[in-house]
């Protein structure tokens, strides 16, 4: 058994434990009561827990870790990436706020996000490697923006979800401004 560092709260720490098992419970649901048929889509699934094990606001993410992570973690059959530039994440994360992340500052945030799109790339190289996986180009930030990125997401996702036989590999699409 592989124990991740422990940098957070104990609190943090159970509940991220929580929401793996709670997670890794849906996907076992899905993977047997549900037909060839169905499209089921998830978002946020066991996949994203990469950032709460990995990302951290002053600790740099371990790629042995993750590599070890994403190689044992169950993959959908699609893995969709929405990638938007840094200084678009960090602005938003200002606004809003982060609960791991004390203060509302650039040199507070930054590292937070640096380390959070560092994590979600390494996931998207390594898991692109045993499934199939869309990235989508989200730079937009208006409102106009925002719309055209969801529905370019929902028609990136349709397509990718008519193939027959998903296949590891990456598709790329911009849909933002």
């Amino acid at each position: 058994a592989t124990v991740y560092r422990g940098v957070e709260l104990p609190m943090f720490s159970l509940n991220v434990v929580r929401n793996i098992v709670k997670q890794m419970g849906v996907y076992e649901l899905l993977r047997v009561g549900a037909s060839a048929a169905d499209v089921i889509l998830l978002d946020e699934g066991l996949v994203h827990q990469a950032h709460s094990l990995f990302v951290h606001p002053a600790m740099a993410p371990s790629a042995r870790e993750l590599e070890h992570f994403v190689r044992e973690v169950p993959l959908p059959d699609l893995l969709v990436l929405v990638e938007s530039p840094a200084e678009d994440v960090i602005q938003r994360t200002l606004a809003r706020g982060h609960p791991r992340v004390r203060g509302r500052s650039v040199s507070t945030i930054a590292p937070f996000v640096h380390h959070a799109q560092w994590v979600f790339d390494e996931v998207a190289r390594l898991a692109a490697q045993r499934t199939s996986l869309g990235v989508v180009d989200n730079a937009g930030t208006g409102i106009a923006s925002i719309d055209a990125s969801l529905e370019g997401l929902v028609n990136d996702m349709l397509t990718m979800l008519k193939r027959d036989t998903p296949k590891p590999g990456v598709t790329r699409s911009h849909t933002g401004g």
